[in-house]
């Protein structure tokens, strides 16, 4: 599993043609952008990602995300 920057479709793109066996667009290397969340339906590499609550979940599947997981952030 490799991280590829939220939104950057590029690096996701990358990772694919390197042959990874799972992409995880974090949020832990770079800030979230809400707005730009890579479309992983156009993708056949199953995409791994967080959320902070079942909305955001649903989001992430709908996007075409294999997998999620809960992410807790500490302060």
């Amino acid at each position: 599993m490799v991280r590829a920057r939220v939104g950057h479709f590029v690096e996701a793109q990358i990772l694919k043609a390197i042959g990874v066996n799972y992409i995880d667009e974090s949020e832990a290397i770079a800030l979230v952008d809400e707005d730009n969340f890579i479309n992983k339906n156009k993708f056949r590499c199953p995409f791994f990602c967080g959320y902070e609550n079942l909305g955001e979940a649903l989001s992430r599947v709908r996007e075409g995300a294999a997998m999620t997981a809960e992410v807790v952030f500490c302060v």
